[in-house]
């Protein structure tokens, strides 16, 4: 890169994700391939820090790990033709649970659900409106 690309990268352009400045010599990443490139006093659109990156993809792995966990749990409710609390109570019940204690409540959790003082699966307040 030029000394003036340098310098405009140093001065002007700003992480996406913190908003903190790029050190001199500083390469970010992009999550496009290609874009429109900065003009001097704008900031290069979606252009990161090495850790900000990573956070970003983490996040973004995050919510489509949690879409695909939604989308097959509704595909094994509609193949046992059954309500989702009766199915997602099969699945992490206490007594004889197929999957281990912190994968249970976690799903428990990402599906709207919650015991109860009987521990019974109730949905979660926020969430009794879906």
């Amino acid at each position: 890169m030029l000394p003036l690309g340098k310098l405009k990268r140093y001065l002007f352009e700003r992480c996406i994700e913190c908003g903190r400045r790029y050190p001199w010599s500083y390469a970010p990443i992009s999550h496009q391939w290609e874009g429109d490139t900065g003009r001097w006093f704008r900031v290069e659109r979606h252009a990161y820090h090495h850790e900000c990156s990573a956070l970003v993809s983490i996040r973004r792995d995050r919510e489509t790990l949690e879409g695909l966990t939604r989308y097959l749990f509704s595909a094994l409710c509609i193949e046992r033709d059954a309500p989702k609390a009766e199915v997602l109570a099969a699945l992490t019940d206490p007594k004889n649970r197929s999957i281990e204690f912190n994968v249970a409540y976690r799903l428990t959790h990402l599906l709207g659900y919650e015991r109860d003082e009987n521990y019974e699966l109730v949905p979660t307040p926020s969430r009794e409106k879906d």
